[in-house]
């Protein structure tokens, strides 16, 4: 998964970037800043595993490119391209559930309302192919749907997944689409 996120303000416990729930096999992840950290989470239980923690701070009021990748067992975050934590403890896990995945959130926790606060950009989560292996150039233009890409939104100026899987994107509260974000601005034009 990845996006750009330009942080207004990190909540005091964590801001959520992208979080998914089943509530069936209580599978979860949550993928979030805090005020010292960049982490990624995953359950099985309720109970939180931190898998991945990079800790440092994404600056506020700045555009920054985030990615965890899986390849194999591995797990990486980018940050800007640049790898900055790493595990190797994915042996059995299942991120991505297909059709019983009952809800993905994004800037919003879906059970405690630790909502993000500022900007995100090219929220894309790709099942099956590790889109990047080893430092990349963050990328300058918009994100597009490549194979096996299962979401793509929060790339045009309306809510929509743009993958071949026509996901259903449900808006709740307030959100308000701007021509603000890290590269090229032409849907808006």
């Amino acid at each position: 998964m990845e996006a750009w996120v330009y942080p207004e303000a990190i909540d005091t416990s964590f801001s959520v970037i992208v979080n998914r729930w089943d509530s069936t096999s209580l599978k979860s992840y949550i993928f979030a800043l805090t005020s010292s950290a960049v982490y990624f989470y995953y359950s099985t239980t309720g109970s939180n595993q931190t898998l991945l923690q990079w800790s440092e701070t994404v600056p506020l009021y700045e555009w920054t490119h985030l990615a965890i990748v899986r390849n194999g067992d591995d797990l990486k975050l980018y940050v800007n391209g640049t790898a900055h934590s790493t595990t190797n403890s994915m042996s059995g896990v299942t991120l991505y559930g297909g059709t019983s995945v009952t809800k993905v959130g994004i800037l919003g926790d879906l059970n405690s309302g630790t909502d993000f606060t500022g900007y995100i950009r090219d929220l894309r989560l790709i099942k099956g192919t590790a889109q990047y292996t080893s430092d990349f150039t963050a990328p300058t233009e918009s994100l597009t749907a490549v194979t096996n890409t299962v979401l793509l939104t929060c790339h045009l100026p309306y809510q929509v997944d743009g993958s071949s899987s026509g996901h259903t994107v449900t808006v709740n509260g307030t959100p308000i689409p701007k021509p603000f974000g890290p590269h090229d601005k032409e849907p808006w034009n």
